[in-house]
């Protein structure tokens, strides 16, 4: 069964008919459940700087909840450990130099392979987009504002907002044009070990799915 039809299924599964259609009654067996989990296992492909840009391909899985019909995702782990501070000076201090700076980035962060973007990575003025390490689907990015480590929240300015929307958008569109069922587009920002960030460098996370992320 293709996830298409897994899609489909689960969007007209919904909970009013948990009762109707969940649940089967025999009077010698009692009742039968007839919930089914699904899931689907998919694979995100990419040039890998920890091992000399050799291409790598890593797994993941999107699971349905066969009562809600939301998804939800199994990926792989990071091995970045979550930095709590409310203080974040000495974190500052500590982590730069990361690689996401300026100095780095070129070394230290993956390539798409060139049927995707064949120049490896996006550039918009100061923002660079390019493959996510620890990709959270098949077409998963991430998106640095610049090469600066650190950017108060108030010192955000427009054109940095704007250039990497516009990487973001870029990504889309070269997504969608090998992969016309990749419609479904999220970009995401956490910025700060507050706000559940793992890494001080600013940077957007942007998906391109087949479906939706939940139903």
């Amino acid at each position: 069964m293709g996830w298409g039809n897994i899609w489909k299924e689960d969007k007209e599964y919904g909970t009013k008919n948990v009762k109707k259609q969940n649940f089967k009654k025999s009077s010698q067996e009692g009742f039968k459940t007839a919930i089914e989990f699904k899931k689907k296992e998919f694979q995100s492909s990419f040039y890998d700087p920890t091992n000399d840009f050799s291409e790598r391909s890593l797994s993941f899985e999107i699971r349905v909840d066969p009562l809600t019909g939301e998804t939800s995702r199994v990926v792989p782990e990071t091995g970045i450990e979550f930095q709590g501070r409310e203080d974040l000076s000495d974190l500052i201090k500590e982590s730069e130099g990361c690689f996401f700076c300026s100095e780095n980035v070129e070394r230290l962060t993956p390539k798409f392979k060139e049927d995707l973007i064949e120049e490896g990575r996006i550039e918009v003025g100061d923002a660079v987009l390019f493959p996510n390490l620890f990709p959270y689907g098949k077409y998963s990015a991430v998106c640095t504002f610049s090469g600066e480590h650190f950017i108060p929240v108030g010192k955000f300015t427009p054109k940095l907002m704007k250039d990497a929307l516009i990487a973001c958008r870029v990504y889309a569109e070269r997504v969608h044009a090998i992969d016309e069922e990749a419609k479904y587009c999220t970009v995401n920002w956490n910025y700060l070990s507050p706000a559940g960030s793992s890494l001080m460098h600013p940077h957007l996370q942007s998906l391109i799915e087949v479906c939706p992320t939940s139903a």
